[in-house]
């Protein structure tokens, strides 16, 4: 397990109850994050994030702040936008922007019946 959760409170979203969890990774990693994060209470998926690297990415940059939101699409939660904002150490601050519009579910044959086959 990467991280240490700590349960902080609950909050009302327009898509219900969620869970809000502290975050701190177990180790420094660029690809680890410390925050929060927010659970939906029904699906116990992640539906929102906030935080920082945990370990600084790039002698380039002194701080990143990340938000990630997840939206509900069928029965998964899929990434919906990330939003960063980098303070770069000899040239101000970086702001970025992905947002994920178009989503397109596909069935699949479960997997006992191709199991059953084979």
């Amino acid at each position: 397990m990467n991280y240490d959760f700590e349960l902080i409170g609950q909050e009302k979203t327009p898509t219900g109850l969620t869970y809000v969890l502290r975050i701190s990774p177990k180790r420094k990693h660029a690809f680890l994050c410390s925050g929060r994060i927010w659970v939906d209470a029904k699906d116990f998926a992640v539906i929102r994030l906030e935080g920082e690297p945990a370990k600084n990415p790039s002698f380039w940059t002194k701080t990143t702040e990340i938000e990630r939101i997840y939206k509900k699409v069928g029965v998964f939660w899929l990434p919906s936008s990330n939003f960063s904002t980098t303070a770069v150490r000899f040239g101000g601050r970086a702001h970025m922007l992905i947002q994920y519009n178009i989503y397109l579910i596909t069935s699949a044959e479960p997997l006992r019946a191709f199991e059953a086959e084979h």
